[in-house]
């Protein structure tokens, strides 16, 4: 059972209880506020924050004590950016997994099938990556994550088992739909911001401090900096033992 099912739970047998005690006695109107403003507190918390497993169970790190980590990359394919982490991943000889928004497929069609002959993973990270696609309910997620998917496959021929939220947001409907087309809900716990900042020493810095055996790196294949940022934190990877190796033997 989900922890939300459970708070829920909780939540609602505390409440009929509040009521049927309230005709027998004189509760206190804040007795019936504080609990809601808690609970909708807590579910908001949950839906910000991918790795509590609040609405659905996200793998957020590789359950490993070997210095073993996985980079991911979200919001490509781009049409000038993604080749040349590309070309540097394969300089090194590196997988990696990049999650796809689907309307930024059109007119990249080459990149994708580039992604996929070179060994990478390819991920579903919904069609619109929109704020309106947390605000859907379960049909509305579930067609953006199919039309992501059969794209996906047309282009390449093959299936997509991996999903990532836009913006790391979960709910019940972004679960149920993820449930439905059977996909497996991927977070991370190294997250340094790179898509908000251009800043290559700052980006390094959260890397670093976070970076441990098992870890899953967000990073985005969207801005110029992040060349700047592999290129120095590939040989960073090499000279502190760690391997990069793809998401799928990771988790």
């Amino acid at each position: 059972m989900a922890l939300f099912q459970q708070v829920r739970l909780a939540f609602g047998t505390y409440l009929i209880g509040l009521i049927l005690a309230d005709q027998l006695l004189n509760i206190p109107f804040l007795a019936y506020f504080l609990p809601i403003c808690l609970f909708i507190f807590i579910c908001g918390k949950g839906a910000a924050n991918i790795q509590s497993n609040f609405y659905t169970k996200a793998n957020c790190y590789g359950k490993t004590k070997q210095k073993r980590i996985a980079l991911t990359f979200d919001d490509g394919p781009d049409a000038v950016i993604t080749p040349q982490v590309l070309a540097l991943l394969k300089e090194h000889n590196l997988l990696a997994t990049f999650f796809l928004i689907g309307h930024k497929i059109g007119g990249n069609e080459a990149i994708v099938q580039q992604i996929a002959a070179e060994g990478h993973l390819i991920g579903n990270h919904s069609f619109s990556h929109s704020v309106g696609f947390t605000l859907k309910w379960t049909k509305g997620v579930r067609d953006e994550l199919i039309k992501t998917k059969e794209l996906i496959f047309k282009i390449t021929g093959k299936k997509v088992r991996y999903f990532r939220p836009p913006f790391g947001v979960t709910n019940p409907h972004i679960a149920k739909a993820a449930e439905q087309e059977n996909y497996q809900v991927i977070g991370w716990n190294v997250r340094p911001y790179d898509a908000v900042t251009s800043d290559k020493d700052l980006i390094l810095k959260r890397i670093k401090k976070n970076l441990q055996a098992g870890s899953i790196v967000l990073l985005h294949d969207i801005k110029p900096v992040i060349l700047e940022v592999l290129e120095e934190l590939i040989p960073y990877l090499k000279k502190e033992g760690f391997e990069v190796v793809s998401l799928e033997e990771l988790i």
